[in-house]
């Protein structure tokens, strides 16, 4: 009995210790599995931003629409109220400060119409990214404007409010064309980078040209009225037509070099960095123009 006692004793302990370890799963199996779940993780971020885009033009249909319905309804309340008559209306709306605030908001929601339709047409439209980076971009250029006004806030008016909007419209194209260029250096088709970005070509054109249009016209009113706000815009206007033309000789370096394919070309950094120091001192240039108007006048 002591015996069997001990041998059972011994049969179960040699079972417990003859326990099957759990099987180790290949590591194709562990790929398969991280491959997966980094999948649904990259669809779910998709969907995010697709929701994200999604909400954020019906937001800004919903301020378009609500902006001009708005500007409308004051324009026809300022017609009717006044006799049905054009001066009188035309009186109302300028000194009236409600609708100052009215077509004030009108015209920011249709500088925000313009710049969306402008990058859609030329750009193809913007990425999150670069969104982000305009965004960040103006907040600082909003600051810095509205300080340097108020040296002339006695000038201030319904057409500088229109020059400051103008302003800041063409600062976020010209933000939008050269995110949209630095973009590219990671292209490596340079067959078809010319014609993938003819209207990039096309935006960065119109630039330049409306901002040495609008710099000759405040050069030629500062010549004949002496220093005034124009100062601001003119310099702006320098500097951003210097900047458009930057951008454009940035572009064909980067679509010059794409387009030789699997060749080095060991030139090409000394030449963006000549492109980049030019517009810097070009810019210190305008800066010092502009900074002195009365030097300008009597030269």
């Amino acid at each position: 009995m002591e015996h069997h006692d001990d041998s059972e004793h011994d049969s179960e302990g040699e079972g417990e210790g003859e326990g099957v370890p759990a099987p180790i799963p290949p590591p194709e199996a562990n790929n398969l599995v991280f491959n997966q779940r980094v999948e649904e993780l990259r669809l779910r971020r998709a969907e995010e931003a697709t929701l994200a885009v999604n909400l954020g033009r019906k937001s800004f249909a919903t301020y378009t629409t609500l902006s001009a319905l708005s500007a409308l309804l004051l324009v026809f309340y300022a017609y009717t109220t006044r006799g049905k008559q054009f001066y009188p209306a035309v009186v109302f709306l300028s000194t009236s400060k409600v609708s100052a605030i009215l077509l004030g908001n009108f015209g920011i929601a249709f500088s925000l119409g313009l710049f969306r339709v402008n990058t859609a047409v030329f750009l193809n439209g913007l990425n999150e990214d670069e969104m982000a980076t305009i965004g960040d971009h103006l907040k600082y250029a909003l600051t810095e404007t509205c300080l340097a006004l108020t040296m002339f806030r006695e000038e201030i008016g319904v057409s500088i409010v229109v020059m400051f909007l103008l302003l800041l419209l063409m600062k976020a194209l010209h933000w939008s064309c050269d995110l949209r260029v630095m973009t590219m250096r990671q292209t490596e088709d340079g067959a078809q980078l010319w014609h993938n970005n003819l209207g990039l070509c096309a935006l960065l054109f119109f630039l330049f040209v409306s901002d040495l249009a609008i710099a000759s016209s405040c050069t030629d009113h500062l010549l004949a009225n002496g220093p005034s706000v124009e100062i601001l815009f003119g310099f702006e206007a320098a500097v951003a037509a210097l900047g458009a033309l930057g951008t454009m000789m940035k572009f064909t370096i980067y679509a010059y070099d794409a387009n030789l394919g699997d060749v080095v070309w060991h030139n090409k950094g000394n030449f963006v960095f000549a492109v980049e120091f030019a517009g810097e001192r070009a810019n210190e240039r305008a800066e010092i123009g502009y900074s002195h108007p009365h030097s300008q006048l009597t030269n």
